[in-house]
């Protein structure tokens, strides 16, 4: 039944990640710096406000802290996909706009190379690009005005591995390579005349983690870190001119120097019989990446998360009945700066775990969370979202590395 399911989850996930008609959103935020970046582990721990960082899990695959993919079973594959679907309200003095947008959240796989030594691949979005924004401008002669259309679209691509390696029984660390590429547009489409901006990149980036373990009396504690350094980055750019489908010209811009930013997170969980406690801290240096508008700046983005998972039979598959029901809180400083200003975002969150069967060698296991979030408080002219997202994510586990008994 998992095999099936799985695959059907598949064929879904990339047929939807190729489909050339994908939005991954609407938002008139993304059209500053990289887009609207995606940061959070929205995999098993969805409903508990996406916490990671201290979470270790040997039947899932984290990527908020590569020192986690070493609790993976020595001898099971690991199979993780993950998508979404989000419905938005974006208000501003000017705008008013609603929006339905889903696409991939991950697809990866992992597995225990040897003893000590875990590995991972997978592919994720970074980033996303999407928004159309009207303007009317007066006509230069006369009193009448035209309406100017301001669109986006596109975004970024991780695609990653991760080397995870246990350091004794207490301490684990782990590296994550991404390779992050892709491309976005933005087009000033008037009257008669369209203009594109076309922007292209691709960039190695490494982010380091460490977990340590430990059990006691009062249950079972693990500490993680994680480090990213800054990476500087090229942007090459194309500008065309297009006079309704057709282009009349086009020539290559100066390629314009970016950068991913330095990033500092940290993290505990706590688990003892049916609780389990977890909360992340998260800093990332965004400050002087240009916005690509005059008075957007952009600024060092905080993260705080903390989420709570219940699980009433102790373990997803001591009863056939078995769940994880989950909460969460999260609270953000967007990286974008109006007036020396960024608004502080805030998300609940919900969900719940069902265990799926299919014998000895193989079981699964299916997530469900439901997020809402809006701003807590935000500068003039920023454009305020308030969003119901659900997240659906599926764990297949199957034993590949069996020991034959010889009697």
């Amino acid at each position: 039944m998992i095999k099936y399911v799985s695959g059907t989850i598949l064929a879904c996930l990339i047929s939807l990640f190729c489909a050339k008609a994908q939005q991954n959103t609407y938002s008139p935020n993304s059209s500053f710096g990289l887009g609207e970046i995606v940061s959070s582990e929205y995999s098993r721990t969805a409903g508990m406000a996406g916490v990671g960082i201290g979470v270790r899990n040997g039947s899932f695959l984290n990527t908020s802290n590569p020192a986690a993919v070493s609790a993976l079973d020595s001898m099971s594959g690991v199979f993780d996909v993950g998508v979404y679907g989000k419905a938005s309200n974006y208000k501003s003095n000017s705008y008013n706009d609603n929006a339905f947008t889903g696409n991939l959240r991950k697809i990866a796989f992992g597995f225990r190379a040897n003893k000590v030594w875990s590995i991972s691949i997978g592919i994720r979005p970074f980033s996303n690009v999407g928004y159309r924004i009207a303007s009317d401008v007066a006509v230069e002669g006369s009193n009448s005005t035209k309406t100017i259309y301001f669109e986006g679209e596109g975004g970024l691509y991780s695609l990653y591995a991760i080397n995870a390696v246990k350091l004794g029984d207490k301490l684990s660390v782990g590296v994550i390579t991404s390779m992050i590429a892709g491309t976005f547009t933005n087009i000033e489409d008037q009257v008669s005349y369209s203009y594109k901006t076309t922007s292209r990149l691709t960039q190695i980036y490494n982010k380091l983690g460490a977990q340590y373990q430990l059990t006691n009396g009062s249950g079972d504690w693990v500490v993680g870190a994680t480090y990213g350094y800054k990476q500087n980055i090229g942007v090459k750019r194309r500008f065309s001119i297009y006079s309704g489908t057709t282009e009349e010209s086009s020539e290559k811009l100066k390629t314009i120097n970016q950068f991913l930013p330095e990033n500092i997170g940290a993290g505990i969980s706590w688990k003892k019989e049916k609780f389990l406690f977890a909360a992340d801290y998260e800093w990332e240096g965004w400050s002087g990446l240009s916005s690509n508008v005059d008075n957007v700046k952009i600024g060092d983005s905080h993260k705080i998360k903390a989420g709570v998972g219940y699980t009433p039979y102790r373990d997803l598959y001591t009863a056939h009945s078995a769940k994880q029901y989950q909460f969460g809180v999260a609270l953000n400083k967007s990286y974008i700066e109006m007036k020396n200003k960024a608004a502080w975002n805030y998300a609940l969150t919900t969900g719940i775990l069902f265990p799926l069967r299919a014998g000895q060698t193989q079981k699964g296991i299916l997530g469900i969370g439901l997020e809402y979030g809006s701003n807590l408080t935000a500068p003039s002219g920023f454009v305020k979202e308030n969003y119901l997202m659900l997240n659906v994510n599926f764990s297949f586990i199957e034993t590949m590395f069996m020991r034959s008994k010889i009697f």
